[in-house]
């Protein structure tokens, strides 16, 4: 999601063809990213974004809330989440859009 220029667009015309579209993204709302703004006023630099935002292809951050919101607005219906915590393993079912690294859902139409 987030490495696509136009990512609305993208699901739009997958839902054309599909009952149902897989989506993922990094969780920019997880919490080591709210507290590296916080403290250094930029974003974090580690395994998954390795190079600063000037080095990297066209980036939309997007956090659980965010896809959630998007979602509601655009009447999909996201059938299915999976939320993984920081280590992208554990499953994360507690407070998602502050403590998931990562997020999987699986988007159809009403």
């Amino acid at each position: 999601m987030e490495e696509l220029n136009n990512p609305c667009e993208v699901i739009e015309k997958a839902l054309q063809v599909a009952k149902r579209v897989v989506v993922s993204f990094v969780n920019h709302g997880y919490w080591r990213n709210r507290l590296h703004y916080f403290l250094n006023g930029s974003r974090i630099i580690n395994d998954v974004y390795d190079k600063a935002w000037h080095e990297r292809a066209p980036i939309n951050p997007i956090a659980i809330r965010d896809f959630e919101n998007f979602c509601h607005d655009r009447n999909l219906v996201p059938r299915k989440r999976v939320c993984l915590g920081g280590d992208w393993k554990t499953h994360c079912r507690v407070l998602p859009n502050l403590l998931a690294g990562v997020a999987i859902y699986e988007v159809g139409r009403n």
